[in-house]
């Protein structure tokens, strides 16, 4: 019953208070203190003490206690619809204009994603260079090709015994220098070189009769430990190839990626519009109660600290749907930086706005007893297609074959190597291949002063044999070989005379002595 007879003194206060004040001159209080009990107190029979008033529980203080001076002053004060200003809070939710609104399907944002991100444009860049490295892996099997020539012409002045003995005033000579190598590896780790060299010379010595030289050089050089056999010379290639698997890996790896930050932002972003929607409704909610609290206050039938509390309402409203905007914003940013949207340096000013929405479907209790084997059957499958599990066992076969061309390349370096040359000296450019080469060429021998026998036509790859015959079409008949004395004669007889010989003996006579001079002698 105290209850209920303090509640009543405190309401007859209040209606005190807002009698004597107009209803425009209303003030924000705080919650009375509780008022005295005016009941009043019985006298005391003739004989009998005064009552004592009980003892307050919990160090709470009593309820017929009088009112402070505080207290009344508390009670006192006017009520300030006016402190909660609602105005500006609705200037900044109603912010500035809406921007220019781009509409986008899930799809389209993951292929607009797909198109743009830098991180998949360096991811398979990536791709492109691991192929180069295996075409250099591979570059060191190829076959190198080199060649080159040089061209001398030379004048010296001669001595004074070639002058004087030899009436020349200068030597003189013309040199041709020429060759062309093929040289390469195999894949047993065989290195082999092939090499052609063609030397041309005329001096005055020589009296500018050309003279040929050169031969055909072959080289091979197989290692029996360190460097031999197909595992270590082909390990670099089959690195090359496995780390180009590596980085088709990593892409995949990087466009699944991709793909679930591009969903996971495009329904966070329609999350917090659904948030927004949300809490626009409860501002308009609260707004509509702060305008039935004012009319309830103009006719009366209202208290100043219910308008109060609406207004509190309307601003807390507001804040949360600025909150809600705001977080709208910052997931818009994260989807843009996904789709590389920007106008320059900065992000694209347009608004996203997503065009899917979520889909609720029925609970259906058999897919829950069907959870555990697709689970089960989810992870089995993940452990044989991720691409992170591909990756890692390409990396350890790599690491092992590493570590068997590391083993190799601990042993001792032990090759077998052999070279073999085929070449001459000779007036004629075909004579200094000979042996090299089985193609014949047939040129005419120089006939005998005196004779009318018809020019013979013999191989020069063979010089010295006895096989003439005197038309093509018709070979000669064998001949048994003649004694050694004639076949000395024979050959000297058919070996080809110089292009060129001096007209004058007396030169030849000079040059002669002028040998015996110089020349020491034993």
């Amino acid at each position: 019953m105290s209850g209920i007879r303090r509640f009543a003194c405190v309401f007859l206060c209040l209606s005190m208070m807002f009698a004597s004040v107009g209803p425009a001159q209303v003030a924000p209080a705080p919650a009375p203190a509780p008022a005295p009990d005016l009941e009043p107190v019985a006298p005391a029979e003739a004989g009998q003490p005064a009552p004592q008033p009980a003892a307050p529980e919990n160090n709470r203080p009593a309820v017929d206690q009088p009112l402070t001076e505080e207290q009344r002053q508390m009670l006192q004060q006017k009520i300030d619809v006016g402190t909660i200003n609602v105005e500006q809070l609705r200037e900044v939710v109603d912010g500035p204009a809406e921007a220019e609104r781009l509409r986008l399907t899930l799809q389209e944002c993951i292929e607009l994603a797909l198109l743009q991100s830098p991180d998949i444009q360096v991811t398979q860049l990536e791709r492109f260079k691991s192929d180069a490295d295996l075409m250099t892996a591979k570059g060191e099997f190829d076959p190198l090709l080199t060649g080159q020539a040089q061209y001398t012409h030379a004048i010296q002045q001669a001595n004074a015994a070639y002058r004087l003995f030899g009436n020349l005033t200068s030597v003189e000579a013309y040199s041709t220098t020429s060759s062309v190598d093929v040289g390469g590896k195999l894949h047993t780790g065989t290195i082999y070189d092939v090499r052609v060299d063609l030397n041309k010379e005329e001096t005055t010595y020589n009296q500018f009769i050309a003279e040929w030289s050169g031969g055909l050089t072959i080289t091979l050089r197989q290692p029996l430990l360190r460097g031999r056999g197909f595992a270590y010379n082909r390990s670099r290639i089959v690195l090359a190839r496995r780390l180009g698997e590596v980085n088709q890996y990593q892409f995949q790896l990087a466009i699944m990626n991709l793909v679930a930050q591009v969903v996971k932002s495009y329904w966070d972003l329609v999350g917090t519009i659904e948030n927004v929607m949300v809490r626009e409704q409860a501002l308009a909610n609260a707004e509509r109660l702060l305008d039935i609290s004012q009319r309830q206050l103009g006719l009366g039938t209202a208290a100043a600290i219910e308008v109060l509390q609406a207004k509190a309402g309307v601003a807390a409203r507001q804040s949360d749907l600025i909150a809600a905007r705001s977080a709208v914003a910052d997931a818009e940013d994260v989807l843009k930086q996904l789709l590389n949207m920007r106008d320059g340096i900065y992000f694209s000013s347009k608004r996203i706005v997503p065009v899917n929405r979520p889909s609720l479907t029925e609970f259906n209790l058999e897919d829950v007893k069907n959870l555990e084997s697709e689970i089960e059957q989810s992870i089995d499958l993940a452990l044989e297609t991720r691409p992170e599990m591909l990756t890692a066992a390409l990396e350890i076969q790599n690491a092992k074959t590493d570590r068997q061309r590391a083993a190799n390349d601990l042993l001792p370096t032990v090759d077998v190597s052999g070279s073999l040359f085929q070449g001459a000296r000779n007036h004629y450019m075909s004579e200094v291949f000979t042996g090299t080469s089985q193609a014949r060429r047939h040129h005419q021998l120089p006939r005998p002063p005196g004779s009318t026998r018809p020019h013979a036509r013999t191989n020069p790859g063979s010089p010295g044999t006895d096989r003439v015959r005197k038309s093509p079409r018709r070979p000669a008949p064998r001949r048994r070989p003649a004694p050694r004395r004639t076949r000395r004669r024979t050959r000297a007889r058919r070996t080809p005379a110089p292009r060129q010989l001096l007209p004058k003996r007396r030169t030849n006579q000079t040059l002669q002595r002028l040998s015996a001079l110089l020349l020491p002698q034993e």
